[in-house]
């Protein structure tokens, strides 16, 4: 065992001590979140946002994490108030000894309730807090499903769980193939809720406070459009290349893309094949207040995907009053609403996102209304106080399943037997 930073840590290969694991007494008691990876991403954007509930509510949970870490991300979650437990596991484990592990570690720590993270490895962690005997099971789905048995094994986790919550509408009609409106409670056992993703306006206008203006005002002749995503083939960051060729307004336009991925070196490439490698910024990866302030130096936010569960960076450019085009796909559409604060536009369709970036960039009083409207929308859709209401109702819909009889009450998260 090794601590960094706070970071508790189990290196790949080594058994799980049990005595380390008990000194922390209470702490792990209570509910622990489960997910693949800490990175730069919205999926972590969003479980911070659920240690934040749980650390409102008067405890601390404890973060699981199976493989890889960002020291940065990591140290967000433990300021936020959370323990961070690292196993270090490799992505190459097979499905039995994933589970084995999972189930060994959970049975030490003894939590009330394992929350997981629904990606990749998908169910394999439900199964192994199931029998590992956690009280109560819960799961949210952050993404679209990828095959027909993407959505077996999810129904199966369903049916395994205590309750399910998905972050868009979209998002819960391609798994469950439910056509109508979902309550942030059901009455139903595991039927699944919707409880959208939360953008902390507070924290947002922090960022843009205690940073430097990128571009000052008054803002060059430059037009500047830009994207903050991991550079995967998902994200489309190929598709806004294509488009930004084929723009009319190029010449005085600027293209910044923020984020890494695998597909980094090649997106690169691409630029320099397409001519417009001198007309590109690449930024990397950087923290979370960095993007907000990149969002809010834009004149266009563009998110291009070709999937897309919720779509946080469009409601975070929003949150910056920032004009966002969008791919019609997934939860895009619940986000960004179109004509009202944005546009929406066929996904891998290079010429209608360049006809959408040319309109906006030649009108730049419809781009600030649409980022005022935006402002107003993330407001009332996909605030804090929303999000921490309805993901109380969850736990207590949940836990009220498992224990007849309780009353509800978030002093339930604390943990107690």
């Amino acid at each position: 065992m090794s601590a960094k930073q706070g970071c508790w840590t189990n290196a790949p290969g080594t058994r799980i001590d049990r005595d380390a694991v008990g000194r922390r007494g209470d702490r792990l008691r209570g509910t622990v979140i489960g997910l693949a990876c800490l990175s730069r991403g919205g999926t972590e954007r969003q479980t911070l946002s659920l240690v934040q509930a749980i650390v409102a509510s008067g405890t601390s949970p404890t973060v699981v994490c199976y493989f890889e870490v960002d020291a940065d991300v990591c140290g967000e979650f433990l300021r936020a108030g959370a323990e961070v437990v690292c196993l270090g596991w490799s992505r190459a484990y097979a499905p039995a000894r994933f589970v084995r592990r999972l189930a060994s570690y959970l049975r030490v720590a003894r939590p009330t309730v394992f929350h997981a993270q629904y990606m990749q490895p998908g169910f394999l962690p439900i199964v192994a807090a199931r029998w590992a005997q956690v009280p109560t099971v819960l799961a949210t789905v952050h993404h679209m499903p990828t095959s027909r048995r993407a959505i077996l094994l999810l129904r199966t986790a369903q049916a395994l769980g205590d309750g399910m919550s998905f972050v868009s509408r979209a998002a819960h009609a391609a798994w469950s193939g439910a056509d109508r409106a979902v309550e942030p409670v059901t009455g139903r056992r595991n039927g699944g809720v919707v409880i959208p993703n939360p953008v902390d306006v507070s924290a947002v206008d922090r960022a843009l406070e205690a940073g430097p203006e990128l571009r000052p005002a008054p803002r060059s002749s430059i037009s500047v459009i830009g994207t903050v995503a991991r550079l995967v083939p998902l994200k489309g960051v190929d598709v806004l290349l294509e488009a930004f060729v084929r723009s009319r307004s190029r010449a005085s336009t600027e293209l910044w893309i923020v984020g890494d991925g695998d597909a980094g070196p090649a997106l690169r490439r691409q630029a320099h094949d397409l001519g417009v490698a001198d007309r590109v910024r690449w930024f990397g990866s950087v923290s979370w207040e960095h993007a907000v302030r990149l969002l809010s130096a834009m004149d266009v936010v563009v998110v291009p995907s070709r999937t897309e569960g919720f779509g946080l960076v469009a409601a975070e450019a929003m949150a910056c009053r920032r004009p966002v085009i969008a791919s019609n796909v997934g939860g895009l559409p619940e986000v960004v609403a179109d004509g009202v604060t944005g546009r929406l536009v066929p996904p891998d369709d290079p010429s209608a996102l360049a006809r959408a970036i040319d309109e906006f960039v030649a009108a730049p009083d419809l781009c600030r209304n649409l980022g005022q409207e935006g402002r107003r929308r993330v407001e009332a859709c996909f605030g804090v106080e929303r999000y921490r209401r309805e993901l109380a109702a969850f736990y207590d819909a949940a836990q009220r399943r498992r224990q007849p009889g309780r009353s509800g009450g978030l002093v339930r998260w604390r943990g107690r037997r």
